[in-house]
């Protein structure tokens, strides 16, 4: 589903798109946000679930697991971001904004963990 938000932003940016309507784009621009925010419901699935292997079962050091859980709550969050109009939650908010960082902080630590576990 991220994907596909980014295919409707990048859409947007191709030539044949100067002869769109202002209103067609507007509504385009309108469903990337759409699609980025609903994409974090099974983004927080994913992350409560590496959570609860993480602390639960020892799959992964504690610390990976606490930084799933805060992933999760801040994927949950983020996908409110499509009730509010403006404020900063709202899809385009400085909060949604920075909630959508968030995974970062777990993707990175992941990624440099199963390079160097052993096989």
């Amino acid at each position: 589903m991220n994907i596909l938000g980014q295919a409707a932003q990048i859409t947007l940016t191709l030539p044949s798109q100067a002869a769109v309507a202002p209103g067609v784009a507007a509504a385009v621009a309108d469903l990337c946000l759409v699609t980025l925010a609903l994409a974090n419901l099974p983004a927080g699935v994913m992350f409560t679930a590496i959570a609860v292997l993480s602390l639960r079962m020892k799959a992964s050091p504690a610390a990976l697991g606490w930084i799933a859980a805060f992933a999760a709550a801040a994927s949950f969050l983020s996908a409110l971001s499509v009730i509010p109009e403006s404020g900063p939650l709202s899809p385009m908010g400085w909060l949604t904004t920075l909630l959508r960082l968030v995974p970062l902080l777990w993707y990175v630590p992941a990624a440099v963990l199963m390079m160097r576990r052993p096989s």
